[in-house]
């Protein structure tokens, strides 16, 4: 479809290690990419976009914002968890804003139980979510 505007794009299907080898510093070797990743339990957003990891982190598009850095830097140090939620919110605001990415796609995902399952806790990063705690009523 960007050809339809003028823009010529090559493709390139890669192994992974080779992927990141190209894309993570020092090399570099990229006009764009297009890749996937999530996030752990803990939606912390730091190890992708804080400056300290340009250099030697997973911030592979070099991404520099003091406001994200102070958030970021920020929200280890809180221990309330909806003060926590608040500061992480505004550090992922302020990465849309800046849109060092562009965000392409978000898959929707349809989860379902039987009731006899107890103490089912939905997670959208993990589809068996404390799955240790759960328990069958018979």
């Amino acid at each position: 479809m960007l050809g339809e505007i003028g823009i010529a794009v090559e493709t390139e299907t890669m192994e992974f290690g080779a992927y990141l080898d190209r894309i993570n510093p020092p090399n570099w070797d990229f006009d764009a990419i297009a890749g996937a990743w999530s996030l752990a339990l803990d939606p912390n957003l730091e190890a992708l976009f804080h400056s300290d990891n340009i250099e030697e982190g997973q911030n592979n598009v070099a991404y520099a914002s003091d406001a994200f850095d102070e958030l970021a830097g920020d929200n280890r140090s809180i221990v309330d968890p909806d003060e926590r939620i608040d500061v992480l919110r505004e550090a992922a605001i302020q990465v849309a804003e800046d849109q060092p990415y562009t965000f392409m796609y978000y898959p929707t995902e349809f989860q379902v139980h039987r009731d006899t399952i107890q103490n089912h806790q939905y997670n959208s990063r993990a589809g068996l979510f404390r799955v240790n705690e759960w328990w069958i009523e018979e």
